[in-house]
């Protein structure tokens, strides 16, 4: 994984299937960050964050996390932890995971009139399998595009009606949030299945 890869590559290009899905609450999520904080790769992900001058936010509405079943049996968890700065805009931490595949990077939002400007400006570092830092460019353009080519797909018009509010939320968390309290649960499998792809 020491080469520029895409999240395409690495969870496998097919269109996922879910069985099943459920969204985590703040204490879960909680305590997923203190297993994946026992993982080389997130580790240093989360120290380069704190050198940049950046904070993570403990409110419920600054993470998001779902996980699923696809319908082949393999274990599905999306993660997503949002990180402040008084100077920057702010940034994510994502873990991914579908069987065996893991994704972990973070993202720092760009310039942008709106979340989906500012995700496509982004600038993203996911850590290779001994830990190392990597620049990339995967995730988070790949996500945005996906989840809203799905919501205007697949959820209908009130889903499609909230995405110009929400667009202008100020992380790709509050992002997230705002579109499945829209949405519900249509939302939350795109989320899950856009992650993945």
């Amino acid at each position: 994984m020491c080469l520029l890869i895409s999240t395409v590559q690495l969870m496998n290009a097919q269109e996922i299937k879910i069985k099943s899905q459920s969204l985590l609450n703040k204490a879960k999520l909680e305590s997923l960050w203190k297993e994946f904080s026992k993982d080389d790769g997130w580790r240093a992900l989360t120290a380069e964050m704190t050198r940049l001058g950046y904070k993570r936010g403990l409110d419920v509405k600054q993470m998001w996390g779902v996980k699923g079943i696809t319908s082949d049996g393999q274990p599905l968890l999306l993660c997503m932890y949002d990180f402040t700065s008084s100077t920057k805009k702010p940034g994510t931490m994502v873990w991914l995971k579908k069987g065996t595949k893991v994704y972990k990077a973070y993202i720092r939002l760009g310039k942008g009139k709106d979340i989906d400007a500012q995700i496509e400006n982004s600038v993203e570092y996911y850590a290779n399998a001994n830990g190392k830092l990597v620049k990339a460019s995967s995730f988070g353009r790949n996500f945005g595009r996906c989840f809203r080519n799905r919501l205007r797909d697949q959820c209908g018009t009130i889903c499609l009606g909230s995405l110009g509010a929400c667009a202008l939320t100020f992380s790709l968390v509050g992002y997230v949030h705002c579109v499945v309290f829209v949405c519900g649960g249509c939302a939350t499998v795109a989320a899950i299945s856009c992650g993945f792809l």
